[in-house]
């Protein structure tokens, strides 16, 4: 006799095959910890990957100032409900280097980035034309102290009126160093889709001195949002933010989105969204306000640099 199978039998056996299956990929859920592991593991691998990194970078910036209203803090624009910027706007092309320096690593800073800025405004600057390539070349070693003089000589084309505290594209990276990990706290905040990516979205903050970030006495504590995935650790998209503690009316924040470059293997910076924010005084209204830059800036052509060269240690 043919045995019949009754169909709620069936999709009982089905459901239960499925449950037994979704079972154990639910339990296999990565926690905070393995996705940050992941994400050190990833960081320390873009280190090794880009020994010395050079890049093409292209920026422009626009600077706007108002007036600050005398109830709620909101911005009021005289003349105009719309932004202005009396303190102009720039663009720029650079060369930007990113090096590592295994002898700092123990103060939080296992690579540096430097840029050299080669035109501005579509006008070519004198002997500017790789110079860091140069630089990197030297047979006697190259200087950390000449790569900081050429970063800031660079510097000065930085519009707005103040000095920036961070404007280079990997920094935020270095929150999620082997060599930071106890520097930051960390909390998930969701999950959210970033160029085509499914990752996890986790806040920071940094809960120790000195900082991070910092000049000589001079603490900023960082904070931010990095935007990870979590199979792989890459992180996709990261915010930074720094206020100096000795001047607490200054802030400096970066966005960086990372792509994946196959050449190298790893993601690298494709665009950088900048706001450094601080008191405008009375240049333009008369009065007391805010004075901010809003500033993009994207990058391509990522080679890797070969030198023997090394670097010279400061003393």
């Amino acid at each position: 006799m043919k045995h019949l199978h009754h169909p709620r039998h069936g999709f009982a056996v089905f459901t239960l095959v499925l449950l037994a299956v979704a079972w154990p990929l639910a339990s296999q859920a990565p926690s905070l910890d393995d996705v940050l592991k992941r994400a050190r593991e990833a960081v320390a691998r873009y280190e090794e990957q880009a020994a010395l990194l050079l890049a093409n970078e292209q920026c422009e910036q626009k600077a706007f100032e108002s007036i600050l209203e005398a109830t709620g803090g909101a911005y009021a624009f005289r003349g105009s409900p719309a932004r202005v910027d009396p303190r102009g706007r720039r663009k720029w092309q650079a060369e930007l280097a990113m090096v590592r320096t295994p002898q700092m690593a123990a103060t939080g800073s296992p690579w540096m980035e430097f840029r050299d800025v080669i035109t501005v405004d579509g006008r070519p600057l004198a002997d500017r034309t790789e110079r860091l390539s140069r630089l990197f070349l030297e047979q006697a070693g190259w200087s950390l102290e000449r790569a900081r003089q050429i970063a800031e000589e660079s510097a000065r084309f930085n519009i707005g009126g103040f000095k920036r505290t961070v404007n280079t594209p990997a920094v935020p990276l270095l929150v999620l160093h082997p060599a930071n990990a106890a520097r930051f706290s960390f909390e998930q905040l969701g999950e959210e889709v970033v160029e085509r990516t499914r990752t996890w979205k986790i806040g920071y903050r940094e809960k120790t001195a000195p900082t991070l970030i910092s000049s000589g006495e001079s603490y900023c504590p960082a904070s931010g949002t990095v935007w990870i995935d979590p199979p792989t650790g890459e992180v996709v998209r990261a915010t930074l933010r720094c206020t100096p503690l000795q001047d607490p009316d200054y802030t400096d924040q970066i966005t960086v989105t990372y792509r994946r470059d196959e050449r190298l293997g790893v993601r690298v910076p494709g665009e950088m969204l900048e706001r450094p924010e601080g008191l405008s005084g009375k240049a333009s209204f008369g009065q007391a306000g805010r004075v901010w830059v809003e500033g993009r800036c994207t990058y391509s052509n990522f080679r890797r640099f070969e030198t023997a060269a090394k670097m010279i240690t400061p003393k």
